[in-house]
């Protein structure tokens, strides 16, 4: 479903099943019951959806990037703690030839516009990458403020 119960943001891997339905030869239509399904969903008032919420076990998923940082070694002790200020997992650290190598696993929402962190942090003599690792469910405490926001 490309709109969910929590924020609208699309359903992944849900199973809806069907349990009873009764069809009209004049009445019924093509498509009635995946309608009925989609209604299913859909509440009329916020405690009904934030009780479907509860029952079906929904969850939402943000993106985890994995990151590497490249920063003169001079820096590590500020980028670590700005790192973890982002709920950054380190799973590694190295030096080589004055320079230190950092690895980790952070949410996207994150690492957003870290450039110019790292570069007001390191000087501009920082780097980092990063790809997309996995998808994990949002703590309840940042699910919280996340549903704050929206409702603002």
């Amino acid at each position: 479903m490309s709109s969910g119960l929590l924020l609208n943001y699309p359903l992944l891997d849900i199973k809806v099943t069907l349990l009873e339905g009764k069809r009209h030869m004049v009445d019924t239509k093509p498509g009635d019951f995946k309608n009925a399904a989609v209604l299913a969903f859909r509440g009329d008032g916020v405690a009904e959806k934030e009780k479907r919420i509860q029952e079906m076990g929904v969850v939402l998923l943000e993106p985890i990037m994995q990151v590497e940082v490249i920063i003169p070694k001079d820096y590590m002790g500020d980028v670590l703690a700005n790192l973890g200020s982002r709920r950054t997992i380190i799973e590694n650290t190295e030096e080589k030839e004055g320079e230190s190598y950092i690895t980790g696993k952070t949410p996207l929402k994150e690492i957003l516009n870290y450039s110019t962190t790292l570069r007001q942090l390191t000087k501009g003599r920082g780097t980092y990458s990063m790809y997309l690792s996995h998808y994990q469910e949002v703590p309840a405490d940042v699910l919280e403020e996340i549903l704050k926001e929206e409702k603002l």
